[in-house]
């Protein structure tokens, strides 16, 4: 699989919009925080105050986002976890709640194989199903559970299109949509987090 976004500005370099303190004393999983969009959420969140949770399938990939974010003075914590497997989200959320149930859960792992449908093989469909569908409703259901019970949270899942733009659903609480144009994709991870941060005010 193939992560859609190749080049992305520095994450550490990244100028927030948001205040220094918008994510101070909460907890942000993001899943999938090995990769470019994700590990730019992982960063921005944490230079706003969050303490950070990366997870995802390739622990070496975990591993060098937390050690770069560590040699910022940020915290920061990698955990292994396969969204197509219920039973691994399920023991990823348990895990984290023996500490600090999340305050935020951006699900941003998923790919695509650069294929037409006519084209695309059963294993790459399967593939694709698997972590973009079941994966994120795996890690979006098992969030919502356990906010539920909570009273609190907040969830996204990204979902990118080449042709068409990328969309985020918050949910399940107070539902909401926002779409962002493709042309401004290395801006996702701010713009997502500062629509986060409204979110948690919410909740």
């Amino acid at each position: 699989m193939l992560d859609p976004i190749d080049h992305l500005e520095d994450p550490a370099e990244q100028r927030p919009n948001l205040a220094a303190d918008s994510f101070a004393g909460r907890t942000v999983l993001v899943v999938g925080g090995g990769g470019s969009i994700g590990a730019a959420c992982a960063w921005l969140a944490a230079r706003l105050g969050a303490q950070v949770v990366v997870a995802g399938r390739k622990p070496e990939k975990l591993q060098a986002v937390v050690k770069a974010m560590g040699e910022r003075g940020l915290c920061a914590a990698g955990v292994p976890v396969d969204i197509r497997d219920r039973a691994s989200v399920e023991s990823l959320f348990d895990e984290l709640a023996k500490r600090a149930l999340p305050d935020l859960v951006v699900q941003s792992a998923g790919g695509q194989y650069p294929s037409a449908a006519i084209d695309i093989v059963e294993k790459g469909w399967k593939a694709v199903v698997d972590t973009n569908l079941t994966g994120s409703f795996n890690v979006m259901q098992c969030a919502a559970q356990r906010w539920r019970d909570a009273g609190r949270g907040a969830a996204w899942s990204i979902s990118w299109c080449p042709h068409v733009g990328s969309m985020g659903w918050r949910t399940p609480w107070r539902r909401a949509r926002v779409w962002w144009p493709s042309a401004k994709r290395r801006r996702w991870s701010g713009r997502l987090l500062a629509s986060a941060s409204t979110a948690l005010r919410l909740v």
